[in-house]
């Protein structure tokens, strides 16, 4: 039959809309079922039982407190910590001097709390700890860097440094009008 003979009838096989589908493969296998389909009852459960002495030994050993944190591993969180809670401060402080003051204003607080819940976690302890993290090198580099990138952003980008007491410079002592700039950084 050819594909116009199809399309003229309106029907293809298998398509037909009136066509009886199974509720089951039991039509389509003949009736016999199907030896690899799970039996329609399912073994009972056992009943519960104690665990056996040996096995709550197990857990308790499992479940005990993991090792203290030393004095210098404590210190190598508060440090990481400290640099963590520091970069996002400051970029606040650049935009809202008031919040990111209060941030700055209680870093060490902020860390003081923190150092314990790091400490008592053995992940997050051996994340911070670990001797080769080469991120929180990085992370001094950028922590080093960053008065840096304010200045040039102060003076260059912002020109609210240098220039504002002589009325001399690009905008002649006048706030640069930001509207221009898409970022929202800007605004």
């Amino acid at each position: 039959m050819a594909l116009a003979d199809l399309l003229k009838s309106g029907s293809v096989d298998g398509d037909d809309s009136s066509a009886h589908v199974p509720d089951d493969a039991s039509e389509l296998t003949g009736g016999a079922p199907d030896p690899g389909a799970p039996a329609d009852e399912l073994p009972p459960d056992p009943a519960p039982s104690r665990r056996s002495k040996q096995g709550r030994r197990r857990m308790r050993a499992t479940t005990t407190a993991s090792k203290k944190a030393t004095a210098s591993e404590k210190q190598q969180v508060r440090d990481a910590l400290t640099m963590l809670y520091t970069f996002p401060a400051l970029g606040v402080r650049m935009r809202d001097p008031h919040c990111g003051g209060a941030l700055l204003e209680q870093q060490d607080p902020v860390i003081d709390a923190l150092v314990p819940i790091v400490c008592r976690n053995p992940s997050m302890l051996t994340f911070f700890t670990a001797s080769n993290t080469p991120w929180l090198e990085y992370l001094a580099l950028i922590k080093a860097l960053l008065p840096i990138g304010q200045m040039v952003w102060g003076h260059h980008v912002t020109h609210t440094v240098g220039g504002e007491t002589d009325g001399v410079g690009p905008a002649g002592g006048v706030p640069v009008d930001l509207s221009a700039y898409a970022a929202p950084a800007f605004r």
